[in-house]
């Protein structure tokens, strides 16, 4: 209940701000108010002012099913197979962590050399937000060579093939790596014969 009233407040904030919008498009019916400059930028402000609550809404309302899933992992904790995935989380989170350092820095360096490599033909790479964007899209190995070879075959191919090499292949291979490794520390700490949750049903 405590977690759901920042939500409710949220709303009834966005609620208000659309019901005083209506009441002053309502009082401008009269056709004798339409020239009234004052009476529309007020209208203005007052749209303006009713989708930044809207926005705000969206995000709170987008975050609110996280916080609800989190006493979730507090549940997964107290069985075995459950607690695989918490337990491999909390154990590779420092050295995924530095990893993230090293990453970061790496897609740092790419998307200043992407931005004055294809920033000038290219508008995904034509400013520091866009670039970023297309950095990590290409991260996730959507680069498309149709596009980037518009600035001339030699430096689209040197930069296409390092992104794929370092970024995609070695860069996201390595936090596969970490993971696993955690992972397998864990499930040897577990052990083979760890309850399953189809035997604690049956025990219940």
């Amino acid at each position: 209940i405590a977690s759901f009233i920042p939500v409710l407040i949220v709303w009834l904030q966005v609620d208000s701000g659309v019901g005083a919008v209506n009441d002053t498009v309502k009082s401008m019916i009269d056709f004798e108010k339409m020239d009234d400059m004052e009476a529309l930028q007020n209208l203005y402000s007052l749209v303006d002012d009713a989708l930044w609550r809207l926005r705000v809404q969206r995000m709170v309302l987008c975050s609110y099913p996280v916080i609800v899933m989190l006493p979730l992992f507090k549940s997964f904790h107290h069985q075995p197979r459950l607690s695989l995935v918490t337990r491999t989380l909390v154990g590779a989170i420092t050295d995924v962590v530095h990893f993230g350092l090293v990453l970061v820095a790496m897609c740092v360096t790419t998307a200043i050399v992407a931005m004055c490599l294809l920033g000038y033909r290219l508008d995904q790479s034509a400013t520091p937000m866009r670039v970023t964007h297309s950095t990590f899209r290409a991260l996730l190995g959507e680069l498309d060579w149709e596009e980037i070879k518009e600035v001339g075959l030699l430096p689209a191919g040197v930069y296409f093939w390092a992104v794929n090499i370092m970024l995609v292949t070695i860069m996201l291979n390595m936090l596969i790596a970490i993971i696993m490794e955690a992972y397998s520390v864990v499930k040897g700490e577990v052990g083979d014969k760890a309850e399953t949750m189809v035997s604690q049903i049956e025990e219940i």
